[in-house]
């Protein structure tokens, strides 16, 4: 029996539909699901949509690509569409699936291969957008516990499509190029969104695969690309109360072994509530760090020097934070942002940085390893003991969990 048969077990349309939609692979609508489908939950105005197709050869690709030259498609069988382009977008890229193991070793191979590439995608990818008229396709979002993706069920017919966008392997792509470096000197402010994430994804493979060809005018011009925003830096401390009770610290209870979700102030071991202060950042640029080797030595000393004025301002928060906390709180920094900048500052700042930041760890860590805490577990017995050491444990692991 197949694993989408274990899941659903009950049966008519609505079953077939919930399948189908686990993993397309796996479930099958036949002619009388689709029009059952079609009459109960049909469109009820007309819509414009997409869908994402992705091809693993350049031939299935360009077969497609010349039966729909004229704008049109004829579906033998029915076929999932959807409202939103990003969710194509994604179905260009690859055979999305919630059942992974029908995706096969190749797949997983070909995606290590990717990704020590820095390479877009596998294959070959299209999206195809169409008009919709009302009641004319199964709205999958109106079935009761079966909807996702706003997916929308085309009947077999013929359609009018318009191709909106084609993706390709960039190594396929690059050829295209006649000069890596003017191709790079021509490249302005990337964002990610998803219909510019394709120029920044090239820009990516290009820094990989080309290391060699890049001259110093397109290493000044990188540098230039991804430090724009480099003066509008910010570091922001949030502070708020530890209130997740499985990763609180917790004190050791002669009776239980431990002392649950409710905490008092007492139930800590330093007698304090414990409080996390997530390091965040604003208008920060990764690329400024994972391409300085490629700069220019003047301009990755530039990056350095940023590094280490932007620790020094972290180290003063930092500072501040505890002073203001520190009274009522044993204080556990999470730093949510900006670790980039400690693996290029100076060693000297980044050790007054963790010192800072981690002070309360060691403090929390001696006091869950006393002599008074180990007495304690050694004069239990039994499952009072065991729990007791489970505890302990648990203890260690949160607070390692919050360094």
């Amino acid at each position: 029996m197949k694993l989408a048969d274990l899941i659903f077990e009950d049966y008519g349309a609505i079953a077939s539909l919930k399948k189908y939609v686990y993993d397309a692979g796996v479930g099958f609508l036949s002619k009388s699901d689709v029009n059952e489908l079609l009459y109960d939950y049909p469109t009820t105005k007309r819509h414009f949509a997409y869908r994402g197709l992705f091809f693993n050869s350049r031939n299935k690709f360009d077969l497609f690509i010349e039966k729909i030259k004229n704008n049109r498609i004829e579906l033998q069988n029915y076929s999932s569409w959807t409202r939103s382009k990003s969710t194509a977008f994604q179905f260009s890229l690859t055979r999305p699936t919630n059942n992974i193991a029908l995706l096969g070793r190749s797949f997983f191979r070909g995606e290590d291969e990717r990704r020590e590439k820095n390479e877009y995608t596998q294959g070959y990818g299209v999206i195809l957008a169409t008009a919709i008229p009302a009641g004319k396709a199964i709205d999958v979002n109106a079935v009761p516990d079966v909807g996702q993706e706003d997916e929308l069920i085309l009947p077999s017919g013929k359609y009018v499509v318009k191709i909106i966008k084609i993706y390709k392997p960039h190594g396929e792509s690059v050829k295209g190029i006649v000069d890596i470096n003017a191709w790079i000197q021509k490249q302005r402010g990337m964002r990610a969104e998803w219909e510019k994430d394709i120029d920044y994804s090239m820009m990516q493979y290009i820094l990989k695969n080309y290391v060699d060809e890049i001259d110093l005018k397109s290493k000044k011009h990188l540098f230039r690309l991804f430090s724009g925003a480099i003066g509008r830096f910010e570091w922001r401390l949030e502070m708020q109360e530890w209130n997740d009770g499985s990763n609180r610290i917790r004190k050791l209870n002669q009776r239980s072994g431990w002392s649950g979700n409710d905490l008092s102030v007492d139930d800590y071991f330093t007698g304090k509530l414990e409080g996390k202060i997530n390091i965040r950042t604003k208008f920060m640029n990764y690329n400024l760090i994972y391409y300085m080797p490629l700069f220019t030595p003047q301009d990755a000393e530039k990056v350095r020097a940023f590094a280490n004025k932007k620790i020094a301002e972290l180290i003063i928060l930092a500072k501040k934070a505890r002073a203001k906390y520190q009274n009522d709180y044993d204080l556990f920094f999470t730093m949510r942002g900006g670790k980039g900048l400690l693996s290029i500052a100076d060693r000297s700042l980044v050790s007054k940085l963790n010192k800072i930041i981690n002070a309360d760890i060691g403090k929390v860590y001696r006091a869950l390893n006393s002599k008074q805490t180990i007495d304690k577990i050694n004069s239990m017995s039994g499952e009072d003991q065991g729990r007791a050491i489970q505890t302990m444990i648990d203890n260690m692991n949160n607070l390692f969990k919050k360094m």
